[in-house]
């Protein structure tokens, strides 16, 4: 399960899990974001499971997003999210500090 919540200024703070299981509820919430924003900035600092789906929804929508000339980026990601984003080698696409990574 997913909570999602957008604040007046574009940011859309993710928690739980963003995983294949809720993918269409992640897609519906960062595209209704990008359509009430001019940017957007994904929190996912309270995600805990992850999986590459959520690159994909990412990743569609950034494209998306430019196509509109609109932002959107990724902050405060979780270990998990660093590993996953490694592993999978999405790891050139983003330029996240260790210290960014959040503490779990």
């Amino acid at each position: 399960m997913s909570d999602f919540q957008l604040s007046k200024s574009g940011e859309l703070r993710i928690s739980g899990d963003v995983t294949i299981l809720n993918a269409a509820e992640v897609k519906d919430a960062v595209l209704g974001a990008l359509k009430n924003s001019k940017n957007v900035t994904i929190d996912i600092k309270g995600v805990e499971g992850v999986d590459l789906s959520f690159l994909q929804i990412y990743f569609a929508a950034r494209h998306s997003a430019e196509a509109s000339k609109k932002g959107l980026s990724l902050i405060n990601p979780p270990e998990g999210f660093l590993s996953l984003i490694e592993d999978a080698g999405f790891d050139r696409y983003f330029n996240f500090p260790k210290s960014e990574a959040a503490n779990g």
